[in-house]
């Protein structure tokens, strides 16, 4: 099977058992009337604990461009990078065996993928770390051979506490269209899986991301809004998150920009028109002034198509968004 994540080596930020492990920041959000998504993260992988520096060029966000069927769907990803790259390539194959399916995917189909990649990964951690704690397979436990120490009834119970405690530190947000229907969820550690398509915005993270949530909120952040203030609106999050958690949030990646119709598209967030607006609404409450179709042809004259999807031009960019 082919795997484009095939060629990236597994990777783990170092951790330090007795600070506070942060999360970085994703933030996915529907607009132009559920025509259009807007996918944005930071690139700061941080090394709490060491005197290693933080690395800012690592990618977070997972195209599943060579999906047939799932073109048109990207995720963002915030925790710890291991955890997060394996439940990426888990959801991948996911897909790929939905993508074989006849009928139309539905949106229930992707939620029970995501779940499905989530348990898989959590599953085999659970067992390593209750490998590494009895000395031996959880398997043989469980068919009555205990470990040394332990009855088996008293094992089990250990168990048990141990997986209850085990820190999942895995946060995505899956966004897109599968044959032309959107769809957003956000996965949050052991958390239910939640898919709400108003006001369509999910945020994931910790300490910034909450600054970023508010940010949003105070905006009015919603479906309806069109590409351009969303564009800013997420813009003007990020920077609001890098300023509640400096050490372990670093600049924005380049925001995703998928169209219903029209595939998947890059925005610079170092674009001078993005920057020209950040500045311009600094002090205004209201963005509503952006909803035109001028700043909506500006911004389609700077949107590139995305590796994978060469072979257009930005002004083949839907008019409608």
């Amino acid at each position: 099977m082919d795997d484009t994540f095939s060629s990236y080596p597994q990777f783990e930020v170092l951790e330090d058992k007795e600070k506070p492990q942060r999360m970085t920041v994703g933030i996915g959000a529907l607009c132009e009337d559920g025509r259009c998504v807007v996918l944005g993260s930071d690139m700061r992988a941080s090394y709490p604990g060491s005197s290693v520096d933080p690395h800012d060029l690592v990618g977070k966000q997972w195209h599943y461009s060579e999906v047939p069927r799932f073109e048109n769907v990207s995720c963002a990803i915030a925790g710890r990078l291991g955890i997060c790259t394996d439940v990426a390539y888990a959801l991948k194959r996911k897909f790929w065996r939905l993508s074989k399916k006849k009928k139309t995917i539905c949106r229930e189909d992707i939620g029970r993928a995501i779940d499905a990649a989530r348990w898989e990964v959590l599953h085999r951690y659970y067992d390593w770390a209750l490998k590494t704690h009895f000395d031996m397979p959880w398997e043989r436990i469980l068919q009555g051979e205990a470990p040394e120490g332990y009855t088996c009834a008293e094992a089990i119970a250990e168990g048990r506490a141990i997986c209850e405690g085990y820190p999942f530190k895995a946060e995505l947000i899956v966004s897109g269209f599968i044959d032309g229907q959107p769809v957003l969820f956000r996965a949050s550690c052991k958390e239910e899986l939640q898919s709400d398509m108003s006001p369509g915005v999910y945020v994931i993270g910790s300490r910034g991301a909450r600054a970023a949530m508010n940010h949003l909120n105070k905006r009015g952040q919603m479906l309806m809004r069109g590409l351009p203030s969303t564009l800013l609106h997420i813009h003007e999050a990020m920077e609001a998150a890098r300023k509640a958690d400096r050490e372990q949030i670093g600049p924005p990646a380049i925001y995703a920009v998928i169209s219903f119709d029209h595939g998947l598209w890059r925005f610079d967030p170092q674009s001078h028109l993005l920057r020209g607006w950040a500045k311009a609404y600094k002090n205004r409450e209201d963005t509503s002034s952006l909803e035109t179709e001028l700043a909506k042809e500006q911004v389609r004259m700077q949107l590139f198509k995305w590796e994978g999807h060469e072979g257009s031009r930005a002004s083949q960019f839907p008019q409608s968004a």
